[in-house]
């Protein structure tokens, strides 16, 4: 049996029993009191004092919130709470409003790519039909109609002997009235032997364009189309 603790006057004095069930402890808390165990692990005197600048623990937090509402602590708390909950219903309210205006965006996404889609057509212009030429020619102004992208196809069929053709394509600047190469790929379009070959603009056609074909050293039959988009 484990002998109880006494003081130098040999009284018992207030003490726990360890959990061996042999060893005793001296009960011992701030100001004479006991401990009491918290969730959080902290060892808090009953009926304590505790100093609010303790530790981070949950029942420093708590004091120190308890002594910053100071008088009237009990009303001040239910305003906070008041106004926590209020908080809370004004974050759900936003999480609602935010959810309608996704929903309301991916509408009008949908709405316009569709739109896009259907209005973002081909075009097919016949920039020259098949014929027989020399020197220069000129389609005169097209209309790409917002379109940018082209694939134009050049068909040569027949040519002298010596004979070459030489394709560029132009867009108009609206300032000096004045037209312009556009950048293609391959970037220099020249023939000079029966094919048939294809470019490209992928940038570039402003608002109005033109094709022209500058044929030396004799005839050269041939055509040109395209693809607009």
């Amino acid at each position: 049996m484990a002998d109880l603790l006494i003081d130098s006057k040999a009284r018992p004095i207030p003490q726990i029993l360890e959990d061996d069930e042999v060893t005793y402890i001296a009960w011992k808390g701030k100001n004479g009191s006991g401990f009491v165990y918290v969730p959080d692990g902290y060892d808090e005197a009953l009926g304590s004092t505790a100093d609010t600048s303790a530790a981070a623990t949950l029942n420093g937090n708590i004091l120190k919130i308890v002594d910053a509402l100071g008088d009237g602590t009990n009303a001040n708390l239910d305003a906070l709470i008041a106004d926590v909950e209020g908080l809370a219903a004004d974050v759900a309210t936003l999480k609602a409003d935010t959810a309608l205006v996704k929903a309301g965006v991916a509408d009008i996404l949908e709405a316009l790519l569709d739109e896009v889609m259907t209005t973002k057509t081909y075009s097919r212009p016949s920039i020259f039909s098949r014929a027989a030429r020399t020197g220069t020619n000129i389609s005169g102004p097209l209309q790409p109609d917002g379109r940018d992208f082209g694939v134009f196809f050049v068909d040569v069929t027949a040519l002298d002997a010596g004979a070459t053709l030489t394709i560029t394509v132009e867009t108009k600047d609206g300032l000096s009235g004045k037209w312009f190469p556009v950048i293609t790929d391959p970037a220099t379009v020249v023939l000079s032997s029966i094919s048939n070959v294809s470019f490209f603009v992928m940038r570039g056609l402003g608002y109005t364009y033109q094709v022209k074909s500058v044929v030396t050293g004799g005839n050269v039959t041939f055509s040109v189309g395209a693809i607009i988009k």
